[in-house]
């Protein structure tokens, strides 16, 4: 099993950072600013990495304010051209073979949860061959209320090639481990999807009190089917706790059971189930695409912030 050290960090931990490359999504959403206006300033390198698709919103706004801030940015890049992009930049930073600590500090807070995989992947191998730290930052979106045209017919799939785990065991059964968002009935879309034989569920919770209710309101069918303790809580702003308790989770089904993991909810628990089945490497992890079934929305900043560091 790879080993990693994880700790939650505060935001003044954050600012007082030497930071050797910091990595942003230019994306659409008012918030995707937010973490680089506020800690990476200073960074020896800044770059950010758009889609070439939905250029709406704020986009423009954002690739201006990039682009003045003295990022390098990447404005039009596929999937495909995402992880080739971010290996030539750690290539370039580990072309310093001196024998200081790198740091590299992620924004995760636009990015899809295919990129969070590849970005996943890419930095904890880094993490065990170079003396490297990473740090990763969510800004926790203001409130707004749920939208309402969710299709029950989204697909799901492995959120990428290196997160699809062993092949279920029909005869073991499938345990889903399920993050709760507010969209109504996701996530019980998903339970139903997979046919699993055992369902845990885990609830966000942050200092933006009203996702609470929200989240409980929207999931109270799928919540109402499952005993005490299949239903999890979590604080969105300690990510070192949440990593704990879905190992030990994992660990405690696994012997027994297939176990698919589908991060509904904050990014920062999509990361945090990726880096729990970097760990256990029999677990997958799945995404719920909607395709064009949904419109681009705008998520706008606060001062409310989730930041994780990783080291060896």
């Amino acid at each position: 099993m790879r080993r990693f050290r994880f700790s939650t960090m505060e935001p003044t931990d954050l600012s007082e950072l030497d930071i050797d490359l910091a990595i942003s999504c230019l994306g659409y959403e008012t918030r995707a600013i937010k973490v680089a206006g506020k800690f990476f300033e200073s960074a020896k390198r800044k770059i950010a990495i758009g889609f070439c698709r939905q250029k709406v919103l704020s986009f423009h706004d954002n690739k201006n304010y990039f682009e003045k801030a003295g990022f390098d940015v990447f404005g039009d890049i596929s999937d495909e051209e995402f992880q080739p992009i971010v290996e030539s930049q750690l290539d370039l930073l580990m072309l310093d073979n001196d024998s200081k600590l790198k740091r590299i500090v992620i924004d995760i807070s636009c990015f899809d949860r295919y990129r969070l995989a590849v970005l996943c992947q890419l930095l904890l191998n880094q993490i065990q061959t170079n003396k490297v730290e990473v740090w990763f930052c969510y800004n926790i979106a203001a409130y707004d209320p749920p939208e309402t045209n969710f299709s029950i017919n989204a697909r799901l799939q492995p959120v990428h090639p290196s997160y699809v785990g062993t092949r279920p065991d029909p005869l073991a059964g499938t345990t889903a481990i399920i993050g709760l968002g507010y969209e109504r009935e996701k996530a019980l879309g998903a339970a139903e999807y997979l046919e699993a034989n055992e369902v845990f569920t885990y609830c966000p919770t942050s200092r933006i009190e009203e996702y609470r209710a929200s989240v409980e309101e929207a999931n109270e069918l799928l919540l109402s089917q499952l005993a005490s303790d299949h239903r999890f809580v979590y604080a969105v702003e300690h990510p070192a706790k949440l990593v704990s308790e879905l190992s030990s989770v994992v660990k405690g089904i696994m012997l027994r059971s297939s176990i698919i993991m589908i991060p509904l909810g904050p990014k920062m628990f999509a990361l945090c189930c990726l880096l729990t089945a970097s760990m256990f490497p029999d677990v997958s992890v799945w995404r719920m695409s909607q395709g064009g079934a949904t419109s681009p929305s705008d998520r706008r900043p606060t001062e409310n912030f989730s930041i994780l560091r990783i080291s060896d």
